[in-house]
Protein backbone atom coordinates (compact mmCIF):
# COMPACT_ATOMS: atom_id res chain seq x y z
CA UNK A 1 0.00 0.00 0.00
CA UNK A 2 0.67 3.41 -0.41
CA UNK A 3 2.54 5.10 2.59
CA UNK A 4 0.07 7.69 4.47
CA UNK A 5 3.22 9.87 5.25
CA UNK A 6 4.08 9.78 1.71
CA UNK A 7 1.04 11.28 0.81
CA UNK A 8 0.39 15.49 0.45
CA UNK A 9 -2.95 17.70 -0.49
CA UNK A 10 -2.70 21.43 -1.16
CA UNK A 11 -2.30 23.96 -4.49
CA UNK A 12 0.12 23.51 -7.26
CA UNK A 13 0.08 26.00 -10.17
CA UNK A 14 1.55 24.99 -13.64
CA UNK A 15 3.15 28.97 -13.78
CA UNK A 16 3.73 31.81 -11.72
CA UNK A 17 1.28 33.55 -10.26
CA UNK A 18 -0.58 36.87 -10.94
CA UNK A 19 -0.52 39.77 -8.33
CA UNK A 20 0.46 38.49 -5.13
CA UNK A 21 -1.51 40.52 -1.88
CA UNK A 22 0.74 42.90 0.16
CA UNK A 23 3.23 40.87 2.17
CA UNK A 24 1.57 41.39 5.52
CA UNK A 25 -1.82 39.86 3.90
CA UNK A 26 0.09 37.16 2.73
CA UNK A 27 1.58 36.83 5.76
CA UNK A 28 -1.34 36.62 7.78
CA UNK A 29 -2.93 34.19 5.43
CA UNK A 30 -0.31 31.59 5.45
CA UNK A 31 -0.56 32.04 9.71
CA UNK A 32 -4.13 31.20 9.40
CA UNK A 33 -3.68 28.28 6.91
CA UNK A 34 -0.66 26.70 9.38
CA UNK A 35 -2.81 27.03 12.22
CA UNK A 36 -4.85 24.03 10.93
CA UNK A 37 -1.55 22.54 8.80
CA UNK A 38 1.28 22.81 11.15
CA UNK A 39 3.91 21.18 8.30
CA UNK A 40 2.37 23.65 5.32
CA UNK A 41 5.16 24.39 2.63
CA UNK A 42 4.57 27.39 0.83
CA UNK A 43 6.21 28.92 -2.09
CA UNK A 44 4.25 31.16 -4.23
CA UNK A 45 7.26 33.63 -5.72
CA UNK A 46 8.11 30.99 -7.40
CA UNK A 47 7.68 29.52 -11.63
CA UNK A 48 5.77 26.73 -10.07
CA UNK A 49 4.59 27.78 -7.00
CA UNK A 50 3.16 25.25 -4.71
CA UNK A 51 1.05 25.38 -0.87
CA UNK A 52 1.17 21.70 0.14
CA UNK A 53 0.42 19.29 3.71
CA UNK A 54 0.23 16.25 4.63
CA UNK A 55 -2.88 14.78 3.60
CA UNK A 56 -3.30 12.76 6.62
CA UNK A 57 -3.12 15.92 9.09
CA UNK A 58 -4.62 18.73 6.77
CA UNK A 59 -8.20 17.85 6.67
CA UNK A 60 -10.63 18.91 9.18
CA UNK A 61 -12.31 15.67 9.15
CA UNK A 62 -10.98 12.39 8.49
CA UNK A 63 -13.04 9.19 8.72
CA UNK A 64 -12.53 5.73 7.88
CA UNK A 65 -15.34 2.86 6.91
CA UNK A 66 -14.90 -0.86 6.48
CA UNK A 67 -15.64 -1.80 2.55
CA UNK A 68 -15.62 -5.50 3.42
CA UNK A 69 -12.64 -6.36 1.25
CA UNK A 70 -11.48 -4.97 -2.00
CA UNK A 71 -13.92 -4.63 -4.98
CA UNK A 72 -12.98 -3.13 -8.50
CA UNK A 73 -16.29 -1.95 -8.91
CA UNK A 74 -17.13 -0.50 -5.66
CA UNK A 75 -18.58 3.16 -5.49
CA UNK A 76 -19.42 5.54 -2.33
CA UNK A 77 -22.65 5.40 -0.94
CA UNK A 78 -23.23 8.88 -1.38
CA UNK A 79 -24.14 9.27 1.87
CA UNK A 80 -22.02 11.88 2.77
CA UNK A 81 -23.76 15.29 4.43
CA UNK A 82 -23.11 18.57 4.45
CA UNK A 83 -21.22 18.64 7.28
CA UNK A 84 -19.36 15.65 9.02
CA UNK A 85 -17.87 15.65 12.22
CA UNK A 86 -14.56 13.74 13.29
CA UNK A 87 -15.24 10.06 14.58
CA UNK A 88 -15.62 9.81 18.34
CA UNK A 89 -15.77 5.99 17.52
CA UNK A 90 -12.10 4.60 17.77
CA UNK A 91 -13.18 1.90 14.75
CA UNK A 92 -13.36 5.25 12.23
CA UNK A 93 -10.53 7.03 13.34
CA UNK A 94 -6.93 7.33 11.90
CA UNK A 95 -5.72 7.35 15.36
CA UNK A 96 -6.68 3.50 15.40
CA UNK A 97 -4.10 2.98 13.26
CA UNK A 98 -1.45 5.02 14.90
CA UNK A 99 -1.85 3.28 18.15
CA UNK A 100 -3.53 5.53 19.99
CA UNK A 101 -6.61 6.10 22.45
CA UNK A 102 -9.27 7.57 20.84
CA UNK A 103 -9.74 11.34 21.98
CA UNK A 104 -12.27 12.08 24.52
CA UNK A 105 -12.77 15.51 23.47
CA UNK A 106 -16.24 16.55 23.19
CA UNK A 107 -16.08 18.42 19.86
CA UNK A 108 -14.95 17.52 16.31
CA UNK A 109 -12.61 20.37 16.15
CA UNK A 110 -10.96 19.14 19.24
CA UNK A 111 -10.90 15.31 18.00
CA UNK A 112 -9.30 16.47 14.70
CA UNK A 113 -6.64 18.20 16.80
CA UNK A 114 -5.38 15.14 18.28
CA UNK A 115 -5.37 13.74 14.89
CA UNK A 116 -3.17 15.55 13.43
CA UNK A 117 -0.83 16.23 16.56
CA UNK A 118 -0.10 12.44 16.20
CA UNK A 119 -0.14 12.00 12.47
CA UNK A 120 2.34 15.07 12.11
CA UNK A 121 4.91 13.11 14.38
CA UNK A 122 4.94 10.11 11.88
CA UNK A 123 5.47 12.62 9.05
CA UNK A 124 8.55 14.74 10.54
CA UNK A 125 10.05 11.13 10.95
CA UNK A 126 9.03 10.13 7.74
CA UNK A 127 7.49 6.82 9.37
CA UNK A 128 6.77 4.39 6.73
CA UNK A 129 4.41 2.10 8.66
CA UNK A 130 1.00 3.72 8.05
CA UNK A 131 -0.36 2.83 4.97
CA UNK A 132 -3.65 3.36 3.13
CA UNK A 133 -5.19 0.07 2.62
CA UNK A 134 -7.99 -0.75 -0.37
CA UNK A 135 -10.00 -2.60 1.67
CA UNK A 136 -10.96 1.06 3.80
CA UNK A 137 -13.44 4.07 2.54
CA UNK A 138 -11.55 7.07 3.70
CA UNK A 139 -13.83 9.89 3.73
CA UNK A 140 -11.80 13.85 3.96
CA UNK A 141 -13.42 17.33 4.28
CA UNK A 142 -10.78 19.81 3.81
CA UNK A 143 -10.72 23.81 4.53
CA UNK A 144 -13.61 24.38 1.73
CA UNK A 145 -15.83 26.47 4.05
CA UNK A 146 -13.43 29.37 4.10
CA UNK A 147 -14.39 29.63 0.06
CA UNK A 148 -16.99 31.68 -1.34
CA UNK A 149 -17.41 30.53 -4.73
CA UNK A 150 -19.82 33.29 -5.63
CA UNK A 151 -16.77 35.56 -5.98
CA UNK A 152 -13.66 32.70 -5.60
CA UNK A 153 -12.56 34.43 -2.13
CA UNK A 154 -11.08 33.25 0.82
CA UNK A 155 -12.16 34.27 3.86
CA UNK A 156 -9.25 34.79 6.43
CA UNK A 157 -11.17 36.61 8.82
CA UNK A 158 -9.95 39.71 10.63
CA UNK A 159 -5.84 38.85 10.19
CA UNK A 160 -6.46 38.86 6.72
CA UNK A 161 -9.59 40.15 5.98
CA UNK A 162 -10.69 38.77 2.05
CA UNK A 163 -8.77 37.27 -0.32
CA UNK A 164 -10.06 37.29 -3.72
CA UNK A 165 -8.14 34.59 -5.79
CA UNK A 166 -8.77 35.79 -9.16
CA UNK A 167 -5.50 38.03 -9.76
CA UNK A 168 -3.71 35.31 -7.28
CA UNK A 169 -4.61 32.52 -9.73
CA UNK A 170 -4.63 34.35 -13.19
CA UNK A 171 -6.55 32.06 -14.87
CA UNK A 172 -5.59 28.92 -13.73
CA UNK A 173 -7.69 26.21 -11.82
CA UNK A 174 -8.32 26.20 -7.63
CA UNK A 175 -7.21 22.47 -7.32
CA UNK A 176 -8.63 19.83 -4.77
CA UNK A 177 -6.12 17.43 -4.98
CA UNK A 178 -4.11 14.66 -3.22
CA UNK A 179 -0.59 13.12 -4.67
CA UNK A 180 2.00 11.05 -3.41
CA UNK A 181 5.11 12.35 -2.95
CA UNK A 182 8.35 9.83 -4.80
CA UNK A 183 11.27 11.72 -3.16
CA UNK A 184 11.81 11.61 0.95
CA UNK A 185 12.23 15.49 1.56
CA UNK A 186 8.83 16.08 2.02
CA UNK A 187 8.25 16.72 -1.48
CA UNK A 188 9.73 19.70 -2.52
CA UNK A 189 12.45 19.36 -4.95
CA UNK A 190 13.14 17.32 -8.28
CA UNK A 191 11.10 17.85 -11.33
CA UNK A 192 8.20 15.64 -10.98
CA UNK A 193 4.86 15.79 -13.11
CA UNK A 194 5.51 17.69 -16.17
CA UNK A 195 8.52 19.57 -14.27
CA UNK A 196 6.20 20.71 -11.76
CA UNK A 197 8.82 21.74 -9.48
CA UNK A 198 6.96 18.72 -6.75
CA UNK A 199 8.11 14.99 -7.19
CA UNK A 200 4.47 14.22 -7.32
CA UNK A 201 2.30 11.03 -8.15
CA UNK A 202 -1.68 12.25 -8.24
CA UNK A 203 -3.76 10.25 -6.56
CA UNK A 204 -6.85 12.48 -8.05
CA UNK A 205 -7.13 15.97 -8.75
CA UNK A 206 -9.76 18.36 -9.68
CA UNK A 207 -9.96 21.59 -11.70
CA UNK A 208 -11.97 24.31 -9.94
CA UNK A 209 -13.28 26.91 -12.61
CA UNK A 210 -14.94 29.78 -11.98
CA UNK A 211 -16.13 32.74 -14.13
CA UNK A 212 -13.56 35.39 -13.01
CA UNK A 213 -11.07 33.46 -14.27
CA UNK A 214 -11.95 33.26 -18.28
CA UNK A 215 -10.24 36.14 -18.83
CA UNK A 216 -7.06 35.36 -17.92
CA UNK A 217 -6.78 31.67 -19.08
CA UNK A 218 -4.54 31.07 -21.32
CA UNK A 219 -3.03 27.87 -23.81
CA UNK A 220 0.19 26.19 -21.98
Amino acid sequence: GIAMTDCVTGQVLGRKCGKLPPKMVLRGAVKIISYFAPQLKVKLDADKPYCISPLGSTPQVLQLKGTKGFDAGYQADQSIESSQEEPEDLTSSLLSLMGCQQSSAPTSVARAKARKKAFDRLYAENDKSLVFDRSTEYSFEFLQHLIDFEDLSVDLGSIAGKLLLKELLDGQPLKFMAAQRRNNNNGVGGQGNKGRDLDLDYLWSFDIFHETLFTDCRDE
